[in-house]
């Protein structure tokens, strides 16, 4: 009997997920689903507990959180999500919290910023145009999956390029809101291909993008 500490439905979706420092996840409060962050965590009797930062909330409300409270990300949680969005109670007191900017999470963007001006494409085989990076919103089913993720040193990531989908590791970053971009190191290539990309060409990894790139590897 999971969850009986808050008194929202769930209905019949397990709670608990793999610890991945970095990743996001639902938890579930009184009425509602919060978005938040993974950070730590702890054996709480015969139990387990995350500590978690909580999205667009500064980081005096991180708090620890059992395992059964929380939720990974999924096409059944975030209709919850939305469902209870008028349920959640932001606090107000980061106004002046400049440093936590909640917005450009996920930049909903028809149109997406150009890629980076500082591309190298010297001397790299894999590199030869990869500056004219087409805008693909045909990538498999990617239309409905928006991009943009919360940047976290050392966390793996999708970079979309030319048609397809990289694993990749997010490393530094730079700019703000729709002109952030991350500096990524691609997953199996040498380090002379890392690149900055822009936050708009990056997705997170869940059950949707991760059955998008499945599909395009076996197309491949």
């Amino acid at each position: 009997s999971n969850g009986d500490s808050n008194s929202l439905d769930m209905g019949d979706i397990d709670s608990g997920v793999e610890f991945l420092p970095g990743s996001c996840v639902f938890v579930a409060k009184t009425n509602a689903l919060y978005l938040a962050k993974m950070m730590k965590r702890r054996k709480k009797g015969r139990g387990t507990e995350y500590f978690v930062e909580f999205d667009g909330m500064s980081s005096s409300h991180n708090e620890w959180i059992s395992l059964s409270d929380i939720y990974e990300l999924n096409p059944k949680t975030r209709k919850i999500y939305e469902k209870t969005t008028n349920n959640r109670s932001m606090p107000k007191d980061d106004e002046e919290d400049s440093e936590s900017e909640p917005e450009p999470k996920l930049v909903k963007k028809e149109e997406v910023p150009k890629a980076s001006p500082k591309v190298t494409t010297r001397g790299s085989k894999k590199g030869k145009g990869r500056a004219k990076k087409p805008v693909s919103s045909k990538l498999y089913d990617m239309q409905n999956i928006e991009p943009g993720v919360t940047f976290l040193p050392g966390s793996t990531l999708f970079v979309q390029w030319k048609n397809g989908l990289y694993l990749g590791k997010m490393l530094k970053k730079r700019g703000k809101g729709d002109h952030m971009e991350y500096f990524v190191h691609y997953d199996g290539f040498k380090s002379t291909q890392d690149e900055w990309v822009s936050v708009s060409m990056v997705f997170e990894i869940n059950p949707q993008t991760k059955r998008a790139f499945n599909r395009q590897r076996k197309k491949t």
